[in-house]
């Protein structure tokens, strides 16, 4: 599949989630998983410390359990008081836009089981009670990276973002 011709603003300001339109069904190569790490890894992080690591899956039945076990999360978020897909929005515009969101959402959750491969952003090591919000802080930069280095081509052909 060619690369869309989007420089990183508009990707960044047309593109909110692409759940919907990813390719279950297609595998994914070693070589993409190892270079996108490698990007990753060059993301910020705090105090300039690397502890972020990835756990590549592959193994069918706990790529499924990963799948059921992030359902049932979702689940307990979507049936919660504070959901914010509950949250009343002001004006037909916004709640529709909420609506796209949730669905996208909500179809992760039913097809995270279906992915032909996990990459799983941790920490190194274990918390212990310690002070983690800087770990914590360098996992996100690090997972973002790892989506944007091939999310053009893997994500949809041309035409209007969609969620």
């Amino acid at each position: 599949m060619a690369l869309l011709d989007l420089d990183p603003d508009r990707l960044l300001s047309t593109t909110r989630a692409v759940r919907k339109r990813l390719d279950l069904g297609r595998p994914v190569a070693d070589d993409l998983i190892r270079e996108c790490v490698a990007l990753a890894l060059q993301a910020p992080s705090g105090g300039n410390e690397i502890v972020v690591r990835f756990v590549v899956v592959r193994d069918r039945a706990t790529i499924r359990t990963v799948g059921d076990i992030y359902a049932r999360c979702w689940a307990m978020s979507e049936n919660s008081p504070r959901f914010v897909g509950n949250l009343p929005r002001e004006g037909e515009v916004l709640r529709a836009q909420q609506d796209r969101v949730t669905s996208s959402a909500r179809y992760l959750a039913e097809h995270m089981g279906d992915c032909p491969v996990l990459v799983i952003g941790c920490l190194q090591g274990r918390l212990d009670g310690r002070d983690d919000r800087g770990d914590l802080g360098s996992v996100l930069p690090a997972m973002w990276s790892f989506m944007l280095p091939r999310a053009p081509a893997a994500s949809a052909p041309p035409g209007p973002p969609s969620t």
